[in-house]
């Protein structure tokens, strides 16, 4: 991640900030075993360059609970570093082995389901509360919307997203389609998504 390349993201309004970083663990041990190229401490100077490249991002991940020797204390390590980012999404997975793989030919899938199980719904409300605390800065806001369409869980409202990748469903107009910009009040905010309605359209 370099100077040039953020300078380039900040000054184009066609890129949007939306940034898939995967994280998979927090500990440093456990990256080495996963085969992974950074430490926890490089991960976090990349997010920070970013945060403090750009106006606004938004970051998503991925991350694995419960790889084989995992600890509780380097769980905690992910927790801590994944709350301290505080994602806007993330995939949370529970380790598996798989056939073919390093880490299923030479390391013992010593970590219980129930622990897995344990660890994910950790992260996953973790997530949910943080993600929840970043949308809701976007409550009573406009907010610029290219419409996807209508919208998969309720056909009265149709979908787009903002520049920063956010859901964010409104009842359309008559003349309102997909593919079209218009200007979004925001009402109401969850974890994964903004709710509103159409202020204007642009083009």
């Amino acid at each position: 991640m370099n100077d040039a390349f953020i300078r380039t993201v900040r000054d184009l309004p066609k890129v949007c900030k939306c940034f898939h970083i995967p994280l998979q663990s927090g500990s440093d041990r456990i990256l080495k075993l996963m085969r992974r190229s950074y430490t926890s401490a490089e991960y976090l100077d990349c997010i920070r360059k970013l945060s403090e490249g750009l106006d606004e991002v938004n970051f998503t991940t991925d991350v694995i609970v419960g790889f084989p020797g995992e600890t509780e204390e380097e769980f905690e390590m992910t927790r801590s570093l994944m709350n301290e980012v505080v994602f806007d999404m993330a995939y949370i997975f529970r380790y598996s082995p798989r056939e073919g793989t390093k880490s299923a030919r030479d390391y013992p899938d010593d970590v219980s389901e129930e622990e897995k199980h344990r660890r994910n719904q950790l992260l996953l409300a973790d997530l949910e509360s943080g993600a929840t605390l970043r949308n809701a800065r976007f409550k009573d806001t406009v907010q610029e919307i290219l419409v996807e369409g209508v919208s998969k869980r309720n056909p009265d409202r149709w979908t787009g997203r903002t520049p920063l990748n956010k859901v964010c469903n409104f009842i359309p107009l008559a003349t309102t389609r997909v593919g079209q910009m218009v200007e979004v009040l925001v009402k109401r905010t969850t974890s994964n998504s903004l709710f509103g309605e159409i202020v204007k359209e642009l083009r």
